[in-house]
C-alpha cells in the first residue's frame, strides 16, 4: 500500500491518479497519527519536519517540498513537479530500485 500524508487537494488528486495508473491501493490521509505500514510513505511538504524515526518500519519515503532536506536517506521530489516523476519513482521503489538521496528538479 502507499500512504500520501498531505493536505493539499492537487497533491491527493494527483496520489490517487497515479494508483489509479499503477493499479496499486492508496490511502490519502492528513494526519501523522494516520500513518501505519505501507510500501511508500509520500510526504508532502506541510509535513516536512516530522520525526520519521518512529517510522523504523517504512523504508520507502518520498518528500515532495521546496525546501532542501538536509541527512535524509529517503526520495526529494521539489516542487513543482510532473505526475510522471512520481510515477517513475514509484515504479523504480516498487521494482526494488534501492537510490541513494535523489533531487528531482
Amino acid at each position: 500500500m502507499i500512504l500520501t500524508l498531505t493536505t493539499d487537494n492537487i497533491v491527493s488528486k494527483i496520489s490517487i491518479m497515479i494508483s489509479n495508473i499503477l493499479n496499486k491501493e492508496l490511502k490519502v490521509i492528513d494526519s501523522i497519527e494516520d500513518i501505519q505500514d505501507c510500501n511508500i510513505l509520500i510526504i508532502d511538504d506541510m509535513f516536512i519536519d516530522i520525526n520519521i524515526d518512529n517510522l523504523n518500519n517504512i523504508s520507502n519515503i518520498i518528500y515532495i517540498t521546496n525546501d532542501t532536506l538536509k541527512n535524509n536517506n529517503h526520495l526529494i521530489i521539489s516542487r513543482p513537479f510532473l505526475p510522471t516523476v512520481l510515477i517513475n519513482e514509484i515504479k523504480n521503489i516498487l521494482e526494488n530500485r534501492k537510490d541513494d538521496i535523489v533531487v528531482l528538479e
